[in-house]
């Protein structure tokens, strides 16, 4: 029996060997054009960003409010949003 040291060279050999064709090289059939369509980006004057979240809204101070004489409001001199300095009637 032929050691495996001899054997090898003669194994890769005719692995070499059986890769090799004398055919020639089929040409690869050539590959179709595709169409592309393209467009043309237009830069804009302006943009509005949205962004919807879920979430609760909790106010960042809070004021305990008492009162030293008990009473009915009868009358509201201001409206929401106006500002108001101490002493105004």
């Amino acid at each position: 029996m032929m050691s495996l040291l001899r054997l090898s060279p003669i194994m890769l050999a005719m692995a070499l060997l059986t890769g090799c064709d004398s055919s020639e090289a089929q040409l690869a059939a050539p590959e179709p054009i595709l169409s592309v369509e393209t467009h043309s980006l237009v830069q804009s004057d302006h943009y509005q960003v949205m962004r919807e979240y879920v979430g609760t809204v909790r106010a960042g101070q809070q004021a305990q409010l008492g009162f030293e004489l008990a009473g009915k409001v009868s009358n509201i001199m201001v409206d929401v949003g106006d500002r108001v300095n101490q002493g105004d009637a």
